[in-house]
């Protein structure tokens, strides 16, 4: 069985605890992928979760998106080392320190630095098969690696590409890396590893594949998957697909989406979908059959061939009266032509129109 676990951040002791509680929420390991995206931190706890890995006595792959100080030295754990495409990937230095105090004090700092100083020198030497002498160059350098540079001198196996299109990113990683130089860089990994109370100004630059969000606004954050693939299931024959919410943390319990499913996780593990309740999808079709028929019975109650025809009716018969009224006005008057009082009619007429002439030239004269 495969499983994936996430170096992210800061290395604190913390992260040692966290690497363990991941890998035993797996069962039956016999493969183990490692995504390391981190700016380094304390020495001890890195150097814990590098023997913890190699004594898991499985196969480990790490893929460095950002493994910088001795995040380096965990990427060095797996048996076969990816390393995403693009500059800066990688990143090799002496460690600082930052002492307060006496002469002795100083004297003693000095000594353990230089213990450290050596075992970096043939930690990276055995794994790379440079020199000593110029891996010692390379950490005196505060060395910063590019994919290529990365496999070409042996701190990598293989590239890897990275995932060309996501749903959505938590930081812009170029403009973060426009603003912030090496020395800055590398300046906030000796912070971190040596426990500074400072601010560190670069924030994780972590890319998420896949995020979803559930009905309450939460998001679910699938890293495993690109934009365009389905979450699985966990079944007999393989595990479900992994996921953290907005503070990296793997989701526990159930989050409800927004088509009414409800997705069950353990320990970061999508192992159940829930479907959507069937009453109410029994309800909503009742609730449209019902209408339906209802739409059916009003239509059969209204007969509308027989509502057609009393209309055709009532204007038939309504023309024919005013038609007949009409032919017997025409013919009545048809009758009058000619007659005597038709005669009589027209003198009265002219009559009419003298006496009317009459009166207007004595009112204008």
């Amino acid at each position: 069985m495969k499983g994936t676990i996430y170096i992210n951040g800061v290395i604190e002791n913390d992260s040692f605890t966290d690497v363990i509680r991941q890998v035993k929420g797996y069962k039956g390991l016999t493969e183990l992928e490692v995504i390391i995206d981190s700016v380094g931190g304390s020495v001890e706890a890195g150097q814990s979760i590098f023997n913890y890995l190699r004594n898991l006595n499985i196969q480990i792959t790490t893929v460095a998106k950002q493994a910088y100080s001795i995040a380096a030295s965990i990427f060095m754990a797996g048996d076969i080392r990816l390393v995403e495409e693009g500059a800066d990937r990688v990143m090799i230095h002496f460690p600082w320190a930052s002492v307060q105090g006496g002469s002795d004090d100083l004297v003693m700092v000095a000594k353990e630095l230089k213990q450290i100083e050596n075992d970096f020198i043939k930690f990276y030497s055995s794994y790379t098969s440079i020199d000593e002498n110029s891996i010692a160059q390379l950490l005196k350098n505060e060395t910063f690696l590019s994919a290529d540079e990365a496999v070409e001198m042996g701190f990598a196996t293989a590239k890897k590409s990275s995932i060309k299109a996501v749903a959505y990113y938590h930081n812009n990683e170029e403009e973060n890396k426009n603003e912030m130089t090496k020395t800055q860089k590398f300046i906030n990994a000796m912070e971190a590893i040596f426990g500074i109370d400072s601010d560190v100004n670069g924030e994780e630059n972590t890319i998420v594949a896949l995020v979803i969000q559930d009905a309450n606004g939460e998001e679910i954050n699938f890293t495993e998957l690109s934009e365009d693939e389905q979450p699985k299931v966990r079944t007999e024959e393989e595990a479900g697909s992994k996921a953290v919410d907005a503070d990296n943390k793997p989701i526990e319990g159930e989050r409800v989406q927004t088509d009414g499913s409800t997705w069950v996780f353990e320990a970061g593990e999508l192992v159940e979908i829930k479907p959507v309740e069937e009453e109410v999808e029994e309800t909503i079709e009742e609730e449209v059959e019902a209408s339906a028929e209802a739409t059916e019975e009003v239509e059969e109650e209204i007969d509308f061939e027989a509502l057609l025809k009393m209309l055709e009716t009532s204007i038939t018969a309504k023309f024919t009266k005013e038609n007949d009224a009409l032919k017997s006005e025409i013919k009545a008057l048809k009758k009058l032509v000619g007659s005597e009082e038709a005669t009589v009619i027209a003198q009265l007429h002219n009559s009419n129109n003298t006496n009317n002439n009459k009166a207007s030239n004595y009112l204008r004269g």
